[in-house]
């Protein structure tokens, strides 16, 4: 339900009475909450609020916030409790156990399905059809999911049970996680079910089968006998043949533990680490420069191949949370560190990552600017035989490209004169009025022109499409009250640029005040820095931050040097 983005309608502080109500009312929808757990999680010194939202489907849903967290939501007068209220009351509500392969299906948008139910032989839980229910994993009893049930108890009885078991309303990492902007909490390892704990210890209760049974195992390797081959192999070196297939395991088993080891360190002891994050840049940035210099690392050479494989499983083992921005472009949300691998793992001090110093300044890498064309309706009969759609981002060589392909396949090139194109009564007609043939130069032009302009910046923190054309980063001074000088800086988030870090650093390196502001009419915040400070600006910008200075505007504001 909440995958989807939601409308806020509206989102308003409890009154004194209102916040009563909802007290009451949560303990009347679970029993099992005491007066001692109400005041806990409606602290008196916190406001609580409702927010009013209009999901995707148009379902009106209610949701109280404390601390700008979701406690509790409210759909068609039913009340359910989120997933971080689960993590602090597990027995809050009756609890479906499922495998991790059915988590993946249900956090993808699934719901529970009865034969992917795990039950608990020894007990036998009784529960009624539309009752509020959670799921969790077999490997950790912390909930993921939130729903109601399709299906009564006497139902999941049957021998062969078919159909919805949970209709799933609420799960780990939807837009109801990450309200107000919060970021998304990883979920806890609060460790095996409890039956499910039992069963595993009590399979060590019985005695083995057979007592003899490895005495009569290593008896039938011994009669074995060698093939020709491994005989032969020591009868000539005198050495035992090695495995090809050990080897490789081995080899495998050993990257995967450099790559764990640089993994755990990174997430643990770095001291850049700036979350949101890309993960294609955790990996190069931060990452693979922590592999030590005796050692190589491969990802491919592991089980998991690419990154993004590798990343999920961390997620999966709790240790962090992987946020998919749009498709193909994941950041690294949030890391869990109290998680028991991260609190056991421990580097030296000498083999941690250092803090990046001025020596090393140079090695940063800036901010990756591609300026794109977007495919329109008007140029959608060129580029659609390639597989491309409405709304695609090309560079102006892939335009190029596409057109000179196109234009060759259909034999548009004039027989005469190689250098034009004939253009009448062909799709590029419509681009080029009034003329028979054009030159490549200006037919490349005339499609660019058709197409909308944007600007994609990916740097170590995130990627972001602008539309329109790039805009510089825009240096100017102004002249306040008691003829002091200030400094204004615009579009720096356009390039990536965290600005509170950037107003920091401003604020140390030449011992001045800051602040940022939204001036009306503008899309981006601007930093104002006191007295005339462009010159340390424009170097911070060029040496550190890596911008190009073509980017860069207003250079000529700074104070002249006295001779």
């Amino acid at each position: 339900m909440f995958k989807k983005p939601f409308k806020i309608k509206s989102n308003t502080q409890l009154k004194t009475t209102e916040r009563k109500v909802l007290r009451e009312t949560v303990l009347k929808a679970f029993p099992k909450l005491t007066e001692d757990d109400i005041d806990n999680i409606f602290p008196k010194k916190e406001l609580a609020f409702c927010m009013k939202i209009v999901t995707s489907k148009n379902n009106t849903v209610f949701v109280y916030l404390v601390q700008k967290r979701a406690i509790v939501f409210d759909i068609d007068g039913i009340l359910y409790p989120s997933i971080y209220l689960l993590w602090k009351y597990i027995d809050l509500i009756p609890s479906f156990t499922t495998n991790p392969f059915v988590i993946s299906k249900i956090m993808n948008g699934a719901d529970l399905m009865a034969p992917g139910v795990i039950r608990d032989p020894s007990r036998c839980d009784v529960f009624q059809e539309n009752q509020v229910a959670s799921i969790n994993s077999n490997n950790n009893i912390a909930p993921i999911a939130v729903g109601i049930t399709a299906i009564s108890s006497h139902d999941l009885e049957l021998i062969d049970p078919k159909g919805k078991c949970v209709i799933v309303y609420h799960v780990h990492g939807d837009m109801l996680c990450s309200l107000e902007d919060m970021p998304v909490l990883p979920v806890p390892n609060l460790g095996l079910p409890k039956w499910l704990t039992y069963s595993v210890e009590s399979t060590n209760d019985f005695p083995p089968l057979s007592r003899n049974k490895e005495t009569s195992d290593i008896s039938l390797i011994e009669e074995v006998p060698e093939t020709p081959t491994e005989k032969k192999i020591v009868e000539e070196t005198g050495e035992e043949p090695i495995s090809n297939v050990d080897k490789d395991v081995d080899e495998v088993a050993e990257m995967e533990k450099i790559l764990t080891d640089c993994f755990l360190t990174a997430i643990k002891y770095s001291k850049n680490l700036e979350l949101p994050m890309l993960t294609s840049s955790f990996y190069k940035l931060t990452l693979m420069p922590l592999c030590p210099p005796d050692k190589n690392l491969d990802i491919k050479k592991t089980s998991f191949k690419k990154v993004g494989q590798f990343l999920k499983h961390m997620e999966k083992e709790g240790l962090i949370v992987i946020k998919e921005k749009k498709k193909g472009v994941e950041t690294l949300e949030a890391i869990n560190y109290q998680h028991p691998t991260l609190l056991n793992f421990y580097v030296d001090v000498e083999n941690r990552p250092k803090k990046p110093s001025e020596e090393n300044i140079d090695n940063i890498i800036g901010p990756s600017i591609v300026e794109s064309y977007v495919i329109t309706n008007a140029v959608l009969p060129i580029f659609q035989e390639f597989g491309l759609k409405k709304s695609d981002t090309l560079t102006v060589m892939e335009i190029r490209k596409f057109v000179t392909t196109y234009v060759k396949s259909h034999d548009y090139q004039n027989k005469e004169n190689q250098r034009l194109v004939n253009v009448s009564n062909t799709p590029f007609g419509a681009l080029c009025k009034n003329e028979n043939s054009v030159s490549w130069e200006e037919l490349i032009e005339k499609v660019c022109s058709a197409m909308k302009s944007c600007f994609k910046v990916t740097s170590g923190h995130e990627e972001t499409v602008s539309k329109g054309k790039i805009q510089p980063i825009v240096m100017s001074t102004q002249t306040r009250s008691g003829n002091k000088k200030v400094t204004l800086v615009d579009n720096l988030e356009l390039f990536g640029i965290r600005m509170s870090e950037f107003a920091k650093e401003c604020q140390h390196g030449v011992a001045a005040s800051t602040s940022i502001t939204k001036p009306p009419g503008k899309k981006s915040d601007q930093l104002l820095i006191q007295g005339n400070q462009i010159l340390f600006v424009h170097n911070l910008l060029v040496n550190k931050y890596k911008i190009p200075k073509k980017y860069i505007k207003g250079l000529e504001h700074a104070p002249k040097v006295k001779k």
